[in-house]
């Protein structure tokens, strides 16, 4: 679980690029594709993915599904170790009160 955070721990803490976490949340309310296979109904307060980026916006093609159907909503800034264990921090959480992960998550990482 935590091996991408052990090798950034390496580098010096003032080295890390600054970053969020953020959730994709549905524009809309309807039926999403569930990247593990199948389609889930969501409303707009529904999470579809939580991650982790340095691009802010721009992480997502403007011609892509994500970018297209959902909002990025970042709700956590920091370095990029920061947002490592904070995005792992949430998507546990998220798998804890619901049983399994995000729509849009594959694995925990």
């Amino acid at each position: 679980m935590m091996r991408g955070v052990g090798r950034e721990t390496r580098k010096s803490w003032e080295s890390f690029p600054k970053a969020s976490v953020y959730e994709l949340r549905p524009k809309v309310d309807g039926y999403y594709r569930k990247v593990r296979g199948g389609q889930v109904y969501m409303t707009k307060k529904d999470v579809w993915k939580i991650g982790e980026t340095t691009q802010g916006v721009d992480r997502y093609n403007v011609n892509s599904y994500k970018r297209k159907n959902f909002d990025m909503m970042p709700i956590y800034y920091g370095n990029k170790m920061e947002i490592l264990i904070q995005e792992k921090r949430m998507i546990y959480g998220y798998f804890f009160r619901n049983g399994t992960l995000p729509p849009g998550n594959r694995i925990f990482r």
